[in-house]
């Protein structure tokens, strides 16, 4: 388990700006070339409350939740090699995107609040990226 107060507290800081989930994905789409492509016929409605539900099992996840730790798994088998087929490299881009855009738009953002969020993402990226490989 992971102390996640302060990421669950930052995300709560982050989800009160209407264009936290915006601004992500124009940082995530302009990290590398192919996202424009592999997003060019996604439905972002639909994409955006996914992408703030996936955050929040990840956080649950670290927390030690078994309802995170099964979204969790269905997100590894949906990207993983059986699925949509995401190189586990790609995860980075995602991580650092959200790195970068919670550093944007969360008011209270230090040295601090950055190593929880990535302590956090990196646990439940392992384990997304361990369920894809089964």
């Amino acid at each position: 388990m992971i102390a996640t107060d302060m990421v669950q507290e930052s995300f709560a800081r982050c989800n009160l700006n209407a264009k936290f989930i915006d601004v992500f994905y124009e940082n995530f789409l302009a990290s590398n070339p192919m996202f424009a492509e592999m997003f060019a016929h996604t439905d972002f409605k639909q994409q955006k409350e996914l992408l703030r539900r996936g955050i929040s099992m990840m956080i649950l996840y670290a927390d030690g939740n078994a309802v995170g730790r099964l979204a969790l798994q269905r997100l590894g088998k949906s990207h993983g090699k059986h699925g949509m087929g995401i190189p586990p490299a790609m995860y980075n881009f995602w991580l650092e995107s959200l790195i970068k855009t919670v550093a944007q738009v969360d008011p209270r953002w230090d040295h601090y609040v950055e190593k929880q969020w990535r302590d956090t993402m990196q646990h439940g990226i392992r384990h997304i990226i361990e369920e894809g490989e089964k």
